[in-house]
C-alpha cells in the first residue's frame, strides 16, 4: 500500500509539472494535480515516519492552494473597459513625464 501511495503521488506531481511547463490553456489544473499528489505523498511520508518529507509536502500543499486561488478565481473588473482605463492612465503618466523632462527623454 505504501508503494502505491508513493508512486501515485510521484506520477501526479510529474503530470502537474508537465502541465505548468507546457503553459497550455489547461495548465491551471496542474495545481489540482499537485494537491492530489501532496495528499498521496503526505500519507506516504506519515506511514514511513519521514517527518522532513511530511513537513515539505504540507508546505507544498499550502503553496498549491495559493496557486489554485490565483489561477481559478474570477477576474472581476478586468474586462475591456477596465483595461482601457488603465492604459489611458498609463498614457497620461507617460505624457506628463515627457513634458517634465522636456527634450532630454529619448523616445
Amino acid at each position: 500500500m505504501t508503494d502505491i501511495l508513493g508512486w501515485s503521488g510521484t506520477i501526479l506531481g510529474c503530470v502537474g509539472a508537465l502541465l505548468l511547463a507546457l503553459n497550455v490553456p489547461i495548465s491551471r489544473w496542474a495545481f489540482i494535480c499537485f494537491i492530489a499528489a501532496n495528499v498521496f505523498l503526505i500519507s506516504y511520508a506519515s506511514r514511513r515516519a519521514d517527518y522532513p518529507v511530511l513537513v515539505l509536502y504540507l508546505v507544498m500543499t499550502l503553496i498549491s492552494l495559493v496557486g489554485v486561488r490565483r489561477w481559478f478565481r474570477r477576474r472581476v473588473g478586468r474586462g475591456p473597459i477596465a483595461v482601457s482605463l488603465e492604459c489611458e492612465q498609463f498614457a497620461r503618466r507617460q505624457r506628463a513625464a515627457r513634458a517634465s523632462l522636456g527634450q532630454r527623454m529619448i523616445v
